[in-house]
């Protein structure tokens, strides 16, 4: 059955509207199709009709019959016959009630509307009010804020153009002394500049005329050597002669005569083969200067690749430091070393041959690592206390790092060029780079594919050398942790370390066993991974070292080599063929 408001989509039957506007829906009233606002219209008037039974409804199902009552659940209008049966059961409510009461509501409902209308009338007039008044005061703000800008304009341009003038002032004045300064800078560098040129030349005429000198007697030493050797020639051949005629001429008993009478004429007053001249050039040559460049020394302008290394002088170290342990040197008379078990450290002076304890009743494995800050004092790696501790030059502990994961126990540590400290951990393969004057971590470098076992070393572009595991292998990394090279060393020897010499050569130090003794060597690489010199140094060790052969080179072209408890200097100097 068809409701009152149900909603059908047809075409109004009472103004025709059929602008397809489905949302709202058609109204069926009165068996009329109706649009919404015609049928609020009817309703309207049905509710004013109903309310006074003006307007009988017929039922929609029983066309001789009106409506009277209304089904509260289906919400329709019925007569007594639909109540009976399509409706039976359900409640039921007078259609004349119904609309009375709705008529109520409709009136309440109209005056709240009524009394909201004019408490919202009200509501507007006070905004209007407000609104007036906002107006009213905003329109005298912009004046007020209008004379106040005009007013700190004007200000601000009289300050601002106080200000350029005092600029402008200062400026000149200013300019005016940079002048003057830099007309009294110029004329003190011209001056400057002349007497080093005058110097300079002074200087270059009196070099060559040394050169000059020495290239003199160099050639008066080189004729004298050649009139020398064709002299020592001629007697040889005439002494292999006499010897001849001996061996030929006399028989057994005279031949004691014979060797005796050879000698005193011939072999005692043959000239001997000194090597004087040589000396002479060579320290004339020292004299000079030389530099290690690309592996060959420059002599002047002579060059060479047969330089060689030659002990200067041994030291044997007392029995007071049991299995001295070579650490690194403060200058290129004091070695640092430490004892086999780390509980001392001792300073050792070349040039006197003293020894004094720089720090001493360490417990074991007090002192683990050192690294020497050039001319301010030294760090160390303390395994008991599990810290870094700096010191000045006489063992005064000045600061205390620590580093995470208790790193510090097993940290091996170097210095670069610029100061900065560097702690490579024994066993989490992180490098810290620290700050030794405020203690402050800088940064680590993770991840290096590495376990430092025998030192780390600092080149002087950054790049960082290990000694790995028991690889055998030492690495070179970048600064940031990246693999630059490998040098694969493992069939030398297990016993290797190595020390970078300022001038970034690398002397690798090791032992070998040849049949039934050992040998130690220093070798020469260069911070490419070039081999430079192999075995440039020579000695014999023995395996009974628990502390294989160590170096350090404190300034180039000396090393100084720890071998078991003697210290042994080594100078190089150029040799013979050098002088071609």
């Amino acid at each position: 059955m068809a409701g009152l408001f149900d909603a059908l989509g047809f075409k109004c039957d009472e103004c025709g509207n059929d602008d397809g506007d489905e949302t709202q829906g058609y109204k069926v009233v009165e068996q009329r199709h109706l649009c919404p606002t015609c049928a609020r219209n009817l309703a309207s008037a049905i509710l004013a009709d109903a309310a006074h039974r003006s307007v009988k409804w017929p039922c929609p199902q029983h066309e001789r019959k009106e409506v009277e009552l209304l089904c509260s659940e289906c919400k329709v209008a019925v007569c007594p016959t639909c109540a009976l049966t399509s409706h039976h059961g359900h409640r039921m409510q007078d259609i004349e009630k119904f609309f009375i009461e709705k008529k109520e509501t409709m009136e309440r409902d109209v005056e709240k509307i009524s009394a909201k209308q004019v408490e919202m009338q009200s509501f507007l007039n006070k905004v209007e009010c407000c609104s007036q008044k906002i107006d009213d005061h905003l329109e005298d703000i912009r004046a007020k804020i209008s004379v106040t800008f005009q007013t700190k304009s004007q200000d601000q341009k009289e300050r601002r153009d106080v200000q350029l003038v005092r600029i402008k002032t200062e400026a000149e004045e200013l300019i005016r002394q940079i002048n003057e300064k830099r007309e009294m800078e110029l004329a003190e560098m011209n001056e400057e500049y002349n007497n080093e040129h005058e110097t300079l030349v002074k200087d270059r005429d009196g070099v060559l005329a040394e050169l000059n000198i020495i290239s003199d007697k160099l050639k008066k030493m080189t004729s004298d050597a050649k009139v020398s050797a064709e002299a020592t020639k001629d007697q040889l051949e005439s002494t292999a002669a006499l010897a001849k005629s001996i061996v030929v001429d006399c028989d057994g008993k005279s031949f004691h005569e014979k060797i005796a009478e050879f000698h005193e004429k011939g072999m005692d007053n043959l000239p001997r083969l000194d090597h004087d001249h040589v000396d002479t050039i060579s320290k004339v040559a020292r004299k000079l200067g030389f530099k290690r460049m690309d592996d060959e020394q420059r002599i002047g302008t002579l060059t060479g690749q047969m330089a060689s290394y030659e002990v200067e002088k041994t030291m044997k170290l007392s029995s007071d430091i049991q299995e001295p342990f070579l650490l690194g040197s403060i200058d290129e008379q004091t070695l640092i070393v430490r004892n086999g078990n780390g509980s001392g450290l001792y300073t050792v002076n070349i040039e006197s041959r003293s020894v004094e304890t720089l720090l001493g009743d360490k417990k074991t494995r007090g002192i683990w690592d050192l690294a020497v800050f050039p001319g301010k004092g030294f760090v160390y790696s303390d395994y008991n206390a599990g810290l870094l501790k700096i010191c000045d030059r006489q063992g005064n502990v000045l600061r205390f790092l620590a580093l995470p994961d208790d790193e510090a126990r097993f940290a091996f540590l170097a210095v670069d060029r610029k100061g900065k400290l560097l702690a490579a951990s024994h066993n989490t393969s992180n490098i810290h780079v620290i700050d030794p004057q405020t203690g402050a971590h800088l940064r680590t470098i993770g991840e290096v594919d590495c376990n430092p076992m025998m030192g780390c070393g600092v080149l002087s572009n950054g790049d960082i050398i290990i000694r790995s595991g028991n690889s055998d292998i030492t690495r070179i990394f970048r600064a940031t942790g990246e693999i630059k090279m490998r040098f694969p060393l493992a069939d030398w020897s297990r016993r290797i370390n190595f020390h970078i010499a300022p001038d970034d050569m690398i002397y690798v130090t090791y032992r070998e066993k040849s049949d039934k003794s050992y040998m130690g060597y220093v070798s020469l690489m260069s911070s490419a991974g070039d081999m430079r010199r192999d075995k440039v140094i020579e000695f014999p060790t023995s395996y009974l070292y628990r502390y294989h052969p160590r170096c350090v080179v404190p300034v180039p072209g000396t090393v100084v080599v720890l071998n078991g408890d003697v210290v042994i200097v080594y100078k190089e100097t150029p040799g013979v063929n050098d002088l071609r």
